[in-house]
């Protein structure tokens, strides 16, 4: 009776402690054995007792092996549902480079810039002298097993690193083949588990170094943050945009950001948030503060509003991109941020708008007085003469082409980022604008003048830089009252030769210096200027110095204008 309770007390308690326990337990009984034995063989009983001892060491060492074969299938069947879940993955790191054929081979050769290589069944190759070192890589094409033999004419760190990148790709194949046979012919059942979880473990890794890469190279801003603010990731590049980066919370950090519209953060958080969900919806543009609120939390719908975010005293065009969701592994709903850059977008849109505005005016005004005129001459055929009919067709076609080519012009220069430079003499370009504009001058009764110091020779494209001097002349005509003086001076310093166009007229108001040499500005208010224009003159001025590493620059007074730049000198 004594030895079943024993027996009973021992499968009951025993696979119920820990390891520790267990083998605590399992040295006791030992030890009273042992004592038990010897007393035992002093009665002659000892073999029936050795035989209950036996039995009572055995059961602990039993069971657990019976938890481990369990714990074993548990890990099989885990690992292999993993295994079916990272396979079943829209996207996954594929565990070897695989080349199909030679051409998918030369695109990699292509992509890493190997000019010089021979593919061969050999491992050894006869190499002509002039090559300073080749190497030699076992690949597979097809399954089947070549050498390729890379050559160089020299051998430097660029040669080193596409060896590196080719050794590295090409021989994953073999590598992992060799791990993967050697874990599947593991006759240790444990290894055989462990490599498998290790194997997902290192998935799981390099996935989540990839995804944290990935969002790290992102051209946006990302944040993701729970409902109450407090920021769970973002990416390096929200601390160069909103406030350093420094703020721990999300509502803190887009406070920065102004809304375009009638509409307010708390209305945009309520329509992410409490909106229901619709799956593959288009980003919702939030214009109109929420009417209501929704009762279903954790939407999955984009909610998309445009900001304006004042970053390094410059105010950037921003769309935000919001997205609530739940986190499956709590519940708690998460949001998700994406703040992107449209500040091009917005710049395209404002000149594509002024474009459209300046067509539908300035361009259509010349063209519809040539109309106007060919049916004043239909209707009323004696009211002009031939001569005074042709010299208004000659003006108004004219100012129509001189604004087709100050629009073209424009946009040539803009498009353009490089221009070809050259030699170009300063005092001969200046020279041909200001001989070309003297008719212009003679009519108001303008004297020009030229001064230009010896020896001012630039690098830059003539052509552009004839045509600045010409826009800059043209403007200080314009604005001049009759019978002054427009100077321009050319003088040059050590390093540096500085352009000056200065006129007699009343200065700019203060409040057009700002947008001076913005697209489509004219001198609006100021007596002189009876001449019609385009405002795309001191534009072209602008970029196409900006173009040569210069800026135009001006000083205004009540006495005149000065516009002015320097190009570094050269010597001939």
């Amino acid at each position: 009776i004594l030895n079943t309770l024993a027996i009973v007390v021992m499968v009951v308690l025993i696979p119920r402690l820990s390891i520790a326990s267990q083998l605590f337990f399992s040295l006791v009984m030992l030890a009273l054995f042992v004592a038990s034995l010897s007393v035992m063989m002093q009665m002659g009983y000892w073999y029936r007792m050795a035989g209950i001892g036996l039995t009572l060491l055995f059961i602990p060492f039993a069971w657990n092996a019976i938890r481990l074969s369990r714990l074993f299938a548990y890990f099989r069947t885990e690992t292999l549902r993993l295994e079916k879940t990272r396979r079943e993955n829209s996207f996954h790191f594929s565990d070897h480079l695989s080349l199909r054929d030679e051409a998918a081979l030369e695109n990699l050769l292509r992509v890493l810039g190997v000019e010089r290589y021979q593919l061969s069944v050999q491992e050894y190759i006869s190499v002509e002298p002039h090559y300073a070192l080749y190497k030699t890589l076992p690949i597979q094409l097809s399954g089947d097993a070549y050498f390729l033999h890379l050559l160089f004419k020299e051998y430097g760190r660029k040669e080193r690193r596409q060896v590196s990148l080719l050794a590295a790709s090409l021989s994953a194949h073999l590598s992992e083949s060799s791990r993967q046979s050697q874990s599947e012919n593991s006759s240790d059942i444990f290894s055989r588990q462990m490599n498998l979880v290790q194997d997902y473990q290192d998935y799981i890794a390099a996935s989540q170094h990839l995804f944290e890469s990935s969002i790290q190279g992102l051209s946006s801003a990302v944040l993701v943050a729970d409902l109450s603010g407090n920021l769970l990731f973002r990416n390096t590049l929200v601390a160069s945009w909103l406030d350093g980066g420094k703020a721990e919370n999300l509502y803190v950090m887009l406070e920065r950001c102004q809304l375009v519209g009638r509409v307010a953060w708390s209305d945009v958080w309520q329509q992410a948030v409490l909106t229901e969900p619709v799956i593959g919806a288009e980003p919702v543009e939030s214009t109109e503060p929420v009417e209501g609120a929704q009762q279903v939390m954790g939407a999955h719908q984009v909610v998309g509003v445009e900001a304006r975010l004042d970053r390094d005293n410059d105010v950037m065009d921003v769309a935000i991109n919001i997205v609530c969701f739940e986190d499956k592994r709590t519940g708690l709903p998460v949001l998700v941020v994406n703040i992107s850059d449209i500040s091009q977008i917005k710049k395209a849109q404002r000149a594509r708008n002024e474009m459209i505005d300046f067509i539908s005016h300035d361009m259509r005004s010349p063209i519809a007085s040539l109309q106007s005129l060919v049916r004043q001459a239909e209707d009323s055929p004696g009211v002009l003469s031939m001569p005074e009919l042709l010299k208004k067709v000659d003006g108004h076609s004219r100012r129509a082409l001189n604004f087709a080519e100050e629009f073209l012009s424009l946009a040539k220069v803009e498009s353009d980022d490089d221009v070809q430079v050259y030699e170009v003499d300063l005092y001969s370009v200046s020279q041909n604008a200001v001989d070309t504009l003297y008719e212009q001058a003679e009519e108001k009764g303008i004297e020009l003048n030229l001064e230009v110091d010896d020896d001012c020779w630039v690098m830059a494209n003539g052509d552009l830089l004839e045509r600045v001097m010409m826009n800059l002349c043209s403007n200080a005509i314009k604005y001049s009252p009759e019978h002054t003086q427009v100077s321009v001076l050319i003088k040059r310093d050590a390093e540096e030769i500085c352009v000056e166009v200065s006129d007699q007229g009343s200065g700019i108001p203060a409040s057009l210096l700002p947008n001076l040499f913005k697209p489509f500005q004219r001198g609006v208010g100021q007596p002189e200027a009876k001449a019609k224009g385009l405002g795309l003159g001191l534009r072209f001025v602008d970029v196409a110095l900006q173009r040569h590493g210069s800026q135009i620059q001006v000083r205004s007074s009540e006495s005149g204008s000065t516009f002015y730049f320097n190009l570094p000198a050269i010597d001939l």
